[in-house]
């Protein structure tokens, strides 16, 4: 099944848009980032009573998505740390 569903989305016309290359080049440091900002936003949204589970599962992965590329497009801009994140 994976693999029919793979070669079916392999054949897909999807236009190339700058903001996917964008976002495939961080790939790699958002996935080395993430773990720690997950788990410092967990620490910090999770002892809130007054938000709703929803709302902080959502916070949580939004806010972790986000500071993940910008720590990594910051990692990207300087020559020394761009190695790491390629």
């Amino acid at each position: 099944m994976t693999i029919a569903i793979f070669l079916v989305v392999q054949k897909l016309k999807i236009p190339e848009s700058k903001w996917i290359k964008r976002l495939s080049s961080a790939t790699f440091g958002i996935y080395l980032a993430h773990f720690i900002i997950v788990q410092a936003l967990t620490d910090i949204f999770l002892p809130i009573p007054t938000l709703p589970a929803t709302l902080k599962i959502f916070s949580i992965a939004l806010l972790g998505f986000s500071l993940s590329f910008l720590i990594t497009k910051l990692m990207d801009s300087n020559s020394i740390t761009r190695r790491f994140i390629k």
